[in-house]
C-alpha cells in the first residue's frame, strides 16, 4: 500500500473472487458446507486483501469487482450487459447463462471510465 502511495496511484480496481462474496450476513459463500478447502483457502486470500484495503485509510481509491462465484465458462459469449451490487452474491436464475471473461472485461472497463463505486468489493453477474 505504501508502494502505491509513493507512485503516485491513487486508484486501484482489483479482479475479485465470487467465493468471498456473502451469502448471507456475515457468511461468505466459502464457508458454506461442501465448499472445497483448497477452493476456501483461495478466497480466505481474497478476503485478507479486502481487510488490508479496508485498513488502509483514505489515501486510495479502490474497488474490488467480484463476478459470481460459479462465474465464468471459458467459451461463454458476451453480452455486453452486467448489474452490479454491494458485497453480496447477486440472485441469479437457475438456468442463468456462465458469465464470461468478456462481460467482466466490460464490467472493469466500466468501472475505469466511469467510476461508481468506492472502496468496497461489488458484485457483478448477467
Amino acid at each position: 500500500m505504501d508502494g502505491l502511495g509513493r507512485a503516485g496511484v491513487t486508484r486501484l480496481i482489483v479482479v475479485g473472487v465470487g467465493s468471498a462474496l456473502e451469502i448471507a450476513p456475515g457468511v461468505a459463500f466459502h464457508d458454506q458446507p461442501g465448499w472445497p478447502s483448497a477452493h476456501r483457502e483461495f478466497s480466505l486470500g481474497h478476503t485478507a486483501e479486502l481487510e488490508v484495503l479496508r485498513a488502509s485509510g483514505g489515501g486510495l481509491d479502490w474497488v474490488i469487482v467480484a463476478p459470481p462465484p460459479a462465474m465464468i465458462g471459458e467459451r461463454a459469449e458476451r453480452t455486453g450487459e452486467y448489474r452490479s451490487g454491494d458485497h453480496r452474491v447477486l440472485p441469479r436464475a437457475e438456468d442463468a447463462r456462465p458469465f464470461s471473461y468478456a462481460d467482466l472485461a466490460v464490467a472493469l472497463v466500466d468501472e475505469i471510465e466511469r467510476p461508481k463505486h468506492s472502496r468496497e468489493m461489488v458484485a457483478i453477474d448477467h
